[in-house]
């Protein structure tokens, strides 16, 4: 199938995904006024800029599409379908009315939202969530529908955070740092952490937080890229950077409580980015990304174990 979707105005896609039953399910930001609607929790657009969600069948006709904002701005950037084929989506939203039926820890004028649909595009629960998740850019989920996000906070301020079985970093003083956390398929927190990445990560910059996935373990796999010295590091394959004065990818494994199980740098002299991570069924890691050594870009590909011998 082929088609377009949206309405007059401009779309930012963000995401798709094929869940349950070969739907094709996905979230764009619009400005549009008359993108068409079925089944919709939200019909109308609610302010300058709204997420949009939706699905597809195999023919590529609508199953459901909606609206989901405030009388401000929104901005959608991931999503993720569990086990039973809810929809989660991640953004963020400056709307003091963004339709919500929790508030966790409001500190910003910026914050960040996660919306979980049923699979007949129904809302289950939207949560908002303020000063320690800056942004949120990466979600997924493991088989048993819990749900895992990935952001970017620049408050080091980590002890006052009214969350369960919270595990700052352990540098706490300076620099971004990583927000990971899990929630169960009702949407309560099972474990925030706070994972340093030094004095500057490219969460900050073009490439966000990186992603994340989910092994058959429900370990969690954090890849992201910095440019600094200090890392958390724990039962690394490489300890240290090989270039400072380039970006160095990172990968991290945690446990299904939120510890840390262990975090390496993983590059080359010159540019190594790595934009995407999945796991396979015997639980290997596979990595892409590219290499840059003067002007040669190279394509990555790897695979290894998710726990170092």
């Amino acid at each position: 199938m082929a088609t377009f979707f949206g309405g007059s105005g401009q779309e930012f896609f963000a995401q798709i995904e094929i869940g349950l039953d070969y739907n094709l399910c996905g979230g764009f930001n619009t400005q549009s006024v008359d993108v068409p609607m079925v089944n919709a929790t939200q019909d109308q657009t609610g302010g300058v800029r709204d997420m949009l969600f939706f699905q597809l069948n195999e023919q590529g006709y609508l199953n459901w599409s909606t609206y989901y904002g405030g009388s401000d701005s929104e901005l959608v950037y991931s999503l993720s379908i569990d086990a039973f084929g809810d929809v989660v989506f991640v953004g963020q939203t400056i709307s003091n009315d963004f339709p919500q039926d929790s508030v966790v820890v409001v500190g910003t004028p910026t914050y960040s939202t996660i919306v979980k649909l049923a699979q007949n595009g129904q809302p289950e629960y939207s949560r908002i969530y303020g000063t320690f998740v800056s942004y949120i850019f990466h979600t997924t989920a493991d088989l048993y529908g819990n749900v895992y996000i990935a952001g970017e906070t620049l408050d080091s301020n980590l002890t006052t955070m009214p969350v369960p079985n919270y595990a700052p970093s352990l540098l706490t003083q300076g620099g971004e740092y990583l927000n990971l956390a899990k929630f169960d398929n009702l949407g309560n927190t099972k474990w925030m952490r706070f994972f340093k990445t030094g004095q500057r990560t490219v969460a900050g910059t073009n490439y966000r937080t990186g992603k994340i996935t989910v092994d058959n373990n429900c370990n969690l796999i954090l890849i992201s890229n910095c440019r600094n010295g200090d890392l958390d590091t724990l039962n690394s394959h490489q300890a240290t950077v090989n270039d400072l004065s380039f970006h160095n990818p990172i990968i991290a494994s945690f446990d299904s409580l939120g510890s840390l199980n262990w975090s390496t740098y993983f590059g080359y002299s010159g540019l190594a980015l790595i934009h995407g991570v999945a796991t396979d069924t015997s639980n290997k890691i596979q990595l892409v990304g590219r290499l840059e050594k003067t002007i040669v870009s190279e394509l990555l590909l790897f695979s290894f174990p998710t726990m170092y011998q």
